[in-house]
């Protein structure tokens, strides 16, 4: 009587059950001190690779910050600058870039190290891996690598353009504005004085005591229009007992050219 397949399957396994020896030691792989020293040189990498992301990330935020506290208040003469304006934003986008792919670059390590926790749990060698286990693991980190030296790179290129952006924030803010109204040597045959010369503007006090009146004028270079203002000598301040003369038709004069210069631009 032929025997069923079940039947014979069951006395195979039986068979070797018999055949086994017992107290049999199971193989595995225990790491060397070869390569317990490669594990501690590995924490020791990934700690010091930490507190290089945390001074790149450090180093990538403070002239970012730096630069806007410095040009909170000078936001109008930066506008005028499209110099300013490319490197002010280049310099911010590289700083943030910067930040970013050290803290990926991190990121990329942390991942390798829980696969090389994972392999040691396993109780495995590099040899013992998969080539596509090997392969996505050499991509995790160049990954690492690559971001670490875009972000020093891009490091160099903030603090260049920021740099630069501080140094023409310096130079526009030195820079003498170009007014509109300012004074000029002028002198007339009925009191007129001098004043402060500031280009090609030019603003004349004019003072005739025969007929106890001032006048001042005021002229546009650049639309030639002129502008004048003219009064009697007494009665023009709260005090009563002052009265205009030389000195303060010249101070009055400035002060207009002053006020004009920025309330007609």
């Amino acid at each position: 009587m032929a025997l069923s397949s079940e039947l014979l399957e069951f006395l195979r396994r039986l068979e070797r059950l018999a055949n086994r020896q017992p107290n049999t030691p199971i193989q595995e792989h225990t790491p060397s001190e070869y390569e317990l020293a490669i594990d501690t040189q590995t924490e020791k990498f990934l700690e010091t690779k930490q507190k290089l992301v945390y001074f790149i990330v450090t180093a990538s935020i403070a002239p970012l910050a730096f630069s806007l506290s410095f040009s909170a208040d000078k936001v109008k003469a930066i506008t005028e600058s499209w110099f300013l304006i490319f490197a002010g934003l280049l310099g911010a986008l590289s700083g943030l870039l910067s930040a970013g792919s050290a803290l990926f670059a991190i990121h990329c390590d942390l991942h390798s190290y829980r696969r090389h926790i994972a392999t040691r749990y396993a109780r495995k060698s590099w040899s013992e891996l998969s080539e596509q286990e090997q392969a996505e693991w050499n991509k995790v980190n160049a990954l690492g690598a690559d971001s670490l030296r875009l972000s020093l790179f891009m490091l160099f290129i903030e603090i260049a353009l920021l740099a630069g952006f501080l140094v023409g924030v310096l130079l526009i803010q030195n820079r003498e504005p170009q007014p509109l109204f300012e004074f000029h040597y002028l002198r007339t045959r009925v009191g007129g004085s001098s004043m402060h010369h500031y280009g090609e503007d030019f603003t004349t006090a004019l003072v005739d005591e025969t007929t106890r009146q001032f006048t001042i004028i005021l002229r546009n270079h650049v639309s030639g229009a002129e502008l004048k203002l003219s009064g009697p000598l007494d009665g023009v301040f709260e005090d009563k007992s002052k009265s205009m003369d030389q000195v303060r038709a010249d101070d009055l004069g400035r002060n207009l050219a002053h006020f004009l210069r920025g309330a007609l631009l």
